[in-house]
């Protein structure tokens, strides 16, 4: 067993690696217009560089940003604000971001500073964030490893790296999700379809995107439908963790689950709480699902719609993977960061939406 692999980084920007893992940034989105609530989110793909499997955790309270006005994001302590990856909170951890060797997958890192609308914000930012290496026991039992501190400069100057190959799937019939990674690389599974999003196990290919207005135009509703594949020769059951859908427009403005406005959340999918999971959605191998996502924001105050509504839209989610035990009892194997960007939405409220903005005669 060697202690660490061959050099991954080279030349690619936004990439920093460890004996152990090359971490690099893949896709960085900076919503600071039109909100007091300033948001930074960076998606890293992180790889195996060892010849063992190697569990990794965010260490809690360890992200933060700046940008070169010195302000001052941080990654908030909440579940949702790290998607993909679990969290090390004290002498506890979460194991379920599980690399085997040479393996790669994805995490998704929010961080937040909440101005008052007097400063003035930056367009360059660095971000610091530590993770920590888990390692495992007899018994199913963890102990905590080396802790790496991440540095990356220069975010929202240039564009971040291409992602690393995805998750590939072994053939092997084994029902342990965590022994799935094949060493031989696999054609990507998208391949050249847009909107598309491989995670390893399944596939994410977003069919479309529909908005509308509800509640007399005071609400601005865009609801996704996602086309779930399952990408193993094994029965898969997926659900969506709860909070986590988010759209953000090429304008800053953020529509989420959170107001419950026109049954905000998600259909046809069963739904992952830090209780208990609904395992309803259930593929066989090859088979493939719809999932549908809506979400909401107002966009009237005081008597007033407002007129910029965005034209592109980010979508992002996060899917966990779920595993049926034979008590009956569900526990979640590993959550994934599904994420589209570049989107446009059509439906009758795009159209009125034209149509009022336009003189009349």
């Amino acid at each position: 067993m060697t202690l660490n692999g061959p050099p991954v980084c080279g030349s690619q920007p936004l990439c920093t690696e460890t004996l152990s893992f090359a971490a690099t940034v893949t896709d960085f989105q900076a919503t600071l217009q039109n909100t007091m609530r300033k948001t930074l989110t960076a998606r890293i793909n992180f790889k195996n560089k060892l010849t063992r499997p190697l569990t990794l955790g965010f260490v809690r309270g360890s992200g933060v940003a700046t940008d070169d006005r010195g302000n001052r994001y941080t990654v908030q302590d909440s579940a949702l604000s790290v998607q993909g990856m679990g969290q090390v909170i004290g002498n506890t951890a979460d194991p379920k971001f599980l690399l085997q060797p040479g393996e790669s997958s994805d995490a998704r890192f929010e961080f937040v500073w909440n101005s008052s609308g007097r400063e003035i914000f930056g367009l360059s930012f660095q971000a610091d964030l530590a993770i920590r290496e888990i390692d495992p026991m007899p018994g199913n039992q963890i102990v905590l490893g080396r802790e790496h501190a991440l540095h990356y400069s220069g975010l929202g100057e240039r564009a971040p790296s291409a992602p690393a190959p995805t998750r590939t799937v072994a053939p092997s019939p084994s029902t342990d999700p965590s022994a799935r990674a094949d060493a031989t690389p696999r054609v990507d599974p998208c391949g050249a379809a847009p909107h598309c999003y491989s995670a390893g196990p399944f596939v994410a290919e977003l069919a479309n995107l529909t908005a509308s207005f509800s509640n007399n135009n005071a609400v601005h509703v865009l609801q996704a439908n996602v086309r779930l594949r399952n990408n193993t020769n094994q029965p898969l059951v997926l659900a969506y963790v709860a909070g986590s859908a988010v759209i953000t427009d090429n304008n800053g403005s953020r529509y989420t689950v959170e107001g419950n406005v026109r049954g905000d959340g998600a259909t046809g999918i069963g739904t992952a709480t830090q209780n208990e999971a609904d395992p309803r959605f259930r593929l066989a191998p090859g088979a493939t699902g719809n999932a549908t996502f809506t979400v909401s924001r107002y966009v009237r105050a005081n008597g007033q719609r407002e007129s910029r509504i965005g034209s592109t839209f980010s979508f992002n989610t996060a899917i966990t993977e779920l595993e049926v035990l034979p008590s009956r009892q569900i526990q979640s194997v590993r959550e994934y960061p599904v994420s589209f960007t570049k989107l446009t939405a059509s439906g009758a409220g795009i159209l009125q939406q034209i149509l009022q903005g336009l003189p009349k005669k």
